[in-house]
C-alpha cells in the first residue's frame, strides 16, 4: 500500500473505533469512494483491501458490543440466500484455493458490508446521514475529476488508481478510484440522491445543490454514455414525482410498448440498448451481443455458472474472458441461474418496500415523501446501469447500503416528521 493510503487507512479505522454507531457508515462510505483502487494487504494468500478490513473491524466491534440483533425481512432473505448460493456455486465449481478465497472474500464484502449497513442505519434519521454523508463525498471526487480531466493525471494514483490517461475515441475519460463508467455512474447516482435533498432543505439548500453539480460533473467527466443515460434515467424518475399517482398507468403503458416493440423489430428488444449507443455513442452493440451470447450458452452456464467466457465474443479482455457488461447477466456467470432469479427478487422486493415506504409516509407531508420518492429513483437509475456495466469491488457496497436504508421503509414511520426534524418544517409543501 502507498503511504497516503495507510495514513487514510489508520485515520478511517480510528473513526471506526470511537465514533456512534450510527455514524459509522460514513468512514465506510469515504473508503468505498477515495480507497477503492487501493490494494490494500496481502498476507500470504489472503487479500485484504480497505473496504474488506474496515468492514471486519466494524463487524468485529459491533459483534464485541453486542450490537448485532437482525430484523429479518423478505429483502434480507432474499439478499442472504442470494449471496450464500452464488458463493458456494463459485465454489463447487471451481474447488480451489482460490475459489475458497473468493467464497470468504464474497462473505465479509458482499453479506458484512449488507449487515453492518443494516446494523448502523436503523433509524429514520439514519436515512438523512446516508443522505447527507453521500452527498459530501461527492464534492471533493468531483474536484479530482475535474483535475485529472484538464491534467490528465489521477490524484487518486496516491492512493493505488492508475496514473496512465484513460482515452477513448480521441476523448480523455477521467478515472477517479473505480473506473471511467463506475465513477461515471457515482456521480449520476449522486445527483439523483441528492436533489430531493436540495429541493427540501431550508438550511443547507446551496451546499446540496452544490453536491448535486458535483454529481453531475462526476458523472461527464468519466465521458461515458452508459453514466450519462444513468442521470437522464434517474431525472426522468424524478420528474414522475408530479404524476405519481398514476405510475400503474405508465408501468402498464411500458409493458405494452416492450410488448409492441418486441412484435415489429427486427432483432430482439435488448437491441434497443444499441439503437441508443448509435445516438450517444459507447459500446450499446457489445451490451446487447453479450445477452444474445448468454442465451445461446444457457446450457453451459445455469447449474453453477462458467469459468471462462472469452469464446462468447470475437474479443477477449486481459483475462481471457468476455466483458460481462450486466449486473444480472454476471450473478448467472458466477453462480448459475439461481443467484441469477435471487438478483432480481432483490430488486423487485426493494421496488416493493419503496410502495410501502411512500404508503407510510402519506402520513407526513410532500416533502418527507419526496425523500423516499428520491431513492426510488436512484434505485431506478442502478437498475438502469445493470444494463450497460457489472458493479464490482467497493461499489458494490456501496449498492449494497442503499439497500439497506430501503429496508428501513418497510417499518411503521413514526408520528413525527423524522427526515427534516432539523429543518423548517413550515415551508409550502412541494
Amino acid at each position: 500500500m502507498q503511504p497516503a493510503a495507510i495514513v487514510i487507512l489508520l485515520v478511517l479505522a480510528i473513526l471506526l473505533i470511537v465514533l456512534p454507531r450510527k455514524y459509522i457508515i460514513a468512514p465506510i462510505m469515504i473508503c468505498v469512494c477515495y480507497m477503492n483502487s487501493s490494494p490494500g494487504l496481502i498476507i500470504g494468500p489472503a487479500h485484504l483491501p480497505p473496504i474488506r478490513m474496515l468492514i471486519l473491524l466494524s463487524l468485529i466491534r459491533e459483534t464485541i458490543r453486542g450490537q448485532i440483533k437482525p430484523r429479518w425481512n423478505k429483502l434480507d432473505q432474499a439478499f442472504f440466500f442470494y449471496s450464500v448460493w452464488i458463493a458456494l456455486a463459485y465454489y463447487l465449481r471451481e474447488q480451489t484455493f482460490v475459489a475458497f478465497n473468493f467464497l470468504i472474500g464474497t462473505a465479509i464484502d458482499v453479506t458484512g458490508g449488507y449487515t453492518l449497513a443494516r446494523i448502523c442505519i436503523s433509524t429514520q434519521e439514519d436515512i438523512l446521514f446516508y443522505l447527507k454523508t453521500y452527498a459530501f463525498i461527492m464534492i471533493p471526487f468531483a474536484v479530482e475529476m475535474l483535475i485529472e480531466q484538464s491534467k490528465h493525471f489521477c490524484i487518486f494514483s496516491y492512493v493505488g488508481a492508475p496514473v496512465t490517461s484513460y482515452i477513448r475515441n480521441g476523448r480523455y475519460r477521467a478515472y477517479g478510484t473505480f473506473s471511467p463508467i463506475i465513477s461515471g455512474t457515482f456521480g449520476a447516482i449522486g445527483a439523483i440522491l441528492t436533489i430531493p435533498l436540495a429541493i427540501i432543505s431550508s438550511k443547507s439548500k446551496v451546499t446540496y445543490f452544490i453536491a448535486v453539480f458535483a454529481g453531475v460533473v462526476i458523472t461527464f467527466a468519466g465521458a461515458t454514455s452508459g453514466a450519462i443515460m444513468t442521470l437522464f434515467y434517474g431525472l426522468i424518475a424524478l420528474g414522475c414525482w408530479y404524476i405519481r399517482f398514476q405510475m400503474k398507468y405508465i408501468r402498464i403503458a411500458a409493458v405494452f410498448m416492450i410488448i409492441i416493440l418486441s412484435l415489429f423489430m427486427k432483432a430482439p428488444i435488448w437491441y434497443l440498448i444499441a439503437k441508443i449507443s448509435d445516438v450517444l455513442g459507447g459500446t450499446g452493440y457489445h451490451r446487447a451481443k453479450i445477452i444474445d451470447q448468454a442465451i445461446r450458452y444457457f446450457g453451459e452456464w445455469w447449474l453453477c455458472g462458467i469459468s471462462k467466457t472469452g469464446y462468447w465474443m470475437p474479443y477477449e479482455l486481459g483475462d481471457g474472458n468476455a466483458d460481462i457488461t450486466n449486473q444480472f447477466l454476471m450473478q448467472g456467470v458466477n453462480g448459475g441461474i439461481v443467484p441469477m432469479i435471487l438478483y432480481i427478487l432483490i430488486v423487485v422486493r426493494a421496488f416493493k418496500f419503496i410502495g410501502i415506504g411512500m404508503k407510510n409516509a402519506q402520513v407526513l407531508s410532500n416533502k418527507e415523501q419526496l425523500i423516499i420518492w428520491g431513492l426510488g429513483c436512484t434505485l431506478f437509475g442502478h437498475v438502469a446501469t445493470f444494463f450497460n456495466v457489472s458493479y464490482y469491488n467497493g461499489f458494490r457496497v456501496l449498492f449494497n447500503i442503499h439497500l439497506a436504508v430501503i429496508c428501513l421503509l418497510s417499518l411503521p414511520i413514526p408520528n413525527k416528521d423524522p427526515l427534516l426534524h432539523s429543518d423548517n418544517q413550515q415551508e409550502e409543501p412541494i
